[in-house]
């Protein structure tokens, strides 16, 4: 039998069950609401140039379902628990390195939070990655891509 990075991930997403992958993301999502969160970039394997991560060095993605600029994210209920997006708490602002070209800017969520985009998409974390330089959540459903310093999907 041949595992794909796909099949690896819906089996270790099914050892942690829901609540394991909603606790992840409540911890992280947490550590984000705290203020001002960090734009930079960072490095992932398999993926040839750089790509936008947090603060922490935790790999972002976009979702294909977000229109790009629309000011919108498709991404809500339990969605945010497998990926949690990139927020500010109240008038926090985003900290952005000098190695990100993207425009940076934030969108109202339906919910009420603050949300990071990137050249008009909304961004998350994956609650699979367990540490920087992780991009397990790479390919997704052919939905969920991390993006280039320029903010740029990499469909890779």
């Amino acid at each position: 039998m041949t595992y794909t990075r796909r099949s690896v991930l819906l089996a270790s997403a099914a050892s942690l069950g829901v609540t394991g992958l909603a606790s992840v993301a409540a911890a992280r999502t947490s550590q984000l609401a705290s203020g001002t969160s960090t734009l930079q970039t960072g490095t992932v394997a398999g993926i040839g140039e750089p790509v936008l991560v947090d603060g922490d060095g935790m790999t972002l993605y976009m979702f294909e379902a977000d229109t790009q600029g629309s000011g919108e994210s498709a991404c809500t209920g339990g969605c945010t628990d497998a990926w949690p997006p990139l927020t500010v708490a109240g008038e926090a602002s985003v900290s952005v390195a000098s190695t990100v070209t993207a425009s940076v800017a934030t969108i109202e969520r339906a919910d009420g939070q603050t949300q990071v985009t990137a050249e008009g998409w909304p961004l998350y974390r994956f609650a699979g990655d367990e540490e920087p330089g992780d991009a397990n959540g790479q390919g997704i459903d052919d939905a969920w891509w991390v993006l280039c310093r320029c903010g740029r999907p990499i469909r890779t």
